[in-house]
């Protein structure tokens, strides 16, 4: 049993060592005692430089976030013995500022007591950029398909209130549709800028009184 359980570790241990997240492991007070090579790639640390030292300090690549992050993360791992997980923002050993997206598990005793953290990184900070880019560009495409939009709709107004000479039936019937069928247009654009706004935080909320009942 001895024997199968060393090379079920050693199996363990090369999976970790393998995987291209960033996975470490520490003791119950956060030291460091495992370091796998997808940890060195994202972070540029070599375990050596790292191992026997407290994870995701200031002296490492941690030490970025409020303090009241750190302080949840400890109560959830270590008071409540729960998984943690939340975006971090981490610095690599050349200073380069990347998002991770974090998860530490801990291991407890049969008395429910943590005897390590697992914790796994995901470098996801090109996916972050992306997500910014799609977001900024339907900002854009957004606030530039409002200027035409805008003028069809001055136009339209002006030919049904006869601005440019009075209109048949058939002629008013058909920019009655061109009218609304813009209208259908601006409400769709302003959608998408809303969209936008909430991905960038920075829709503006206006409160007014409504009757609650009529709604």
């Amino acid at each position: 049993k001895e024997e199968k359980l060393v090379k079920d570790l050693e199996k363990f241990k090369m999976a970790v060592d393998n995987a291209t997240d960033h996975i470490i492991i520490t003791d119950p007070e956060g030291t460091i005692i495992n370091f796998n090579k997808g940890a060195e790639r994202i972070t540029g640390y070599k375990a050596e430089e790292v191992v026997d030292k407290k994870a995701g300090t200031e002296d490492n690549w941690g030490g970025l976030m409020d303090k009241e992050v750190y302080k949840k993360m400890w109560d959830t791992i270590k008071e409540k013995g729960e998984v943690y997980e939340n975006e971090l923002t981490n610095k690599r050993k050349n200073g380069e500022k990347y998002i991770a997206q974090a998860s530490i598990s801990p291991v407890l005793d049969e008395e429910g007591n943590p005897r390590f953290f697992v914790g796994i990184e995901k470098d996801i900070t090109e996916q972050k950029e992306i997500a910014k880019a799609k977001t900024e560009f339907v900002s854009l495409a957004s606030h530039q398909l409002k200027t035409p939009l805008g003028s069809i709709s001055w136009n339209t107004e002006m030919l049904l209130n006869g601005d440019y000479g009075k209109l048949n039936e058939q002629q008013k019937e058909v920019a009655d549709e061109v009218y609304n069928m813009n209208k259908r247009m601006v409400s769709l654009v302003d959608n998408l800028l809303n969209v936008s706004r909430i991905e960038m935080e920075r829709l503006k909320v206006a409160p007014e009184s409504v009757d609650l009942a009529k709604i």
